[in-house]
């Protein structure tokens, strides 16, 4: 890794944060990371000296694209982080509290990444001293931290994480897949982000194998062909007084299907449908499966903000709402 980030003109430290943010996106799938930077806040050269509490912790904003590669995040990281650290006294409870009515008590992050790349020995006048960490605090969520301290050139990796949500064993897993991220990076530091296998050895077949002989799977234009054929004049869909029976469900999700292949929506277009579970809704679901579309159900009660956040991340060719 020091000779990727040598070879690239990077620092360390920027390679090791852009691997955490991808071993992040690749467990999560998330293309866009918010991320917490614990940073100095010792902006003022008298206050390097100063035995004090000002830590600040910033929000990072790091995204993936298809091309992405850890080379690719760390470079964008670096030159993100010149300007951020400008901003570094800019209190991280400041910015919750400026950014309250548009947040709510939301957080500007989960997950804490902590890159400590210098002795933290203390020296009182010459003395030997011992350092032991009984407890860095409660932990919201997790906080990877990695020490680059040993002359020999080794790293130590730590978490910090709320017993409440990781066990010591999943915590164990994931330093295993986080290491095993490491040594795939240092064998091949341009492999695109995407790219990169979480998978502990013989883990994807312990846990995902297939069958040996997969039996053909269902499709659904045709297992409801024949659920219409054999059921055709029975109730398939009931709420309050209103009963559509299998012919009359295949007829009406037939018409939306034509009609919105009229409109220009082919198979594989993502559809929005946007009203709460009903009879219409689940014939909008019917004509979307018979053409192959992707079905985006969005309840129109949600919190606006989550609405717009489907909206963007489905990017609709066609929106389809209650009458």
């Amino acid at each position: 890794m020091r000779a990727a980030a040598s070879e690239h003109q990077l620092r360390l430290s920027s390679i090791l944060l852009a691997l955490c943010a991808t071993y992040l996106q690749r467990m999560t799938g998330q293309n866009e990371l918010a991320l917490g930077m614990p940073v100095a806040a010792r902006q003022l050269k008298a206050l390097r000296n100063v035995p004090s509490m000002v830590a600040n912790i910033l929000p990072l904003h790091l995204s993936f694209t298809p091309e992405s590669t850890v080379l690719s995040v760390a470079a964008n990281l670096q030159r993100q982080l010149r300007h951020h650290l400008l901003h570094q006294s800019y209190r991280s409870e400041s910015m919750i509290r400026d950014l309250h009515a548009e947040r709510g008590n939301k957080p500007l992050f989960n997950t804490l990444l902590n890159i400590v790349a210098y002795d933290q020995g203390p020296g009182f006048a010459g003395c030997d001293t011992t350092l032991q960490n009984v407890a860095n605090g409660p932990a919201d969520h997790l906080g990877i931290d990695i020490f680059d301290r040993h002359d020999d050139g080794r790293l130590e990796i730590g978490f910090n994480a709320n017993a409440d949500l990781y066990s010591a064993e999943a915590l164990e897993l994931h330093y295993q897949r986080l290491t095993a991220l490491f040594e795939r990076f240092a064998n091949a530091p341009q492999t695109l982000a995407a790219d990169y296998n979480l998978f502990l050895p013989d883990e994807q077949q312990r846990h995902y194998a297939l069958p040996p002989h997969p039996e053909k799977l269902p499709v659904f234009a045709e297992a409801f062909a024949n659920a219409v054929h054999a059921y055709a004049e029975r109730p398939a869909l009931s709420q309050g007084a209103q009963t559509l029976s299998y012919r009359r469900l295949d007829d009406d999700a037939t018409r939306l299907a034509a009609h919105l292949r009229e409109r220009g929506v082919r198979a594989g277009d993502c559809v929005v449908v946007m009203f709460s579970r009903s009879v219409e809704w689940a014939v909008a679901a019917v004509a979307l499966f018979k053409l192959g579309a992707c079905y985006v159900p969005v309840d129109p009660d949600l919190p606006e903000a989550r609405i717009e956040h489907i909206f963007s991340d489905a990017d609709p060719a066609v929106v389809i709402v209650a009458p």
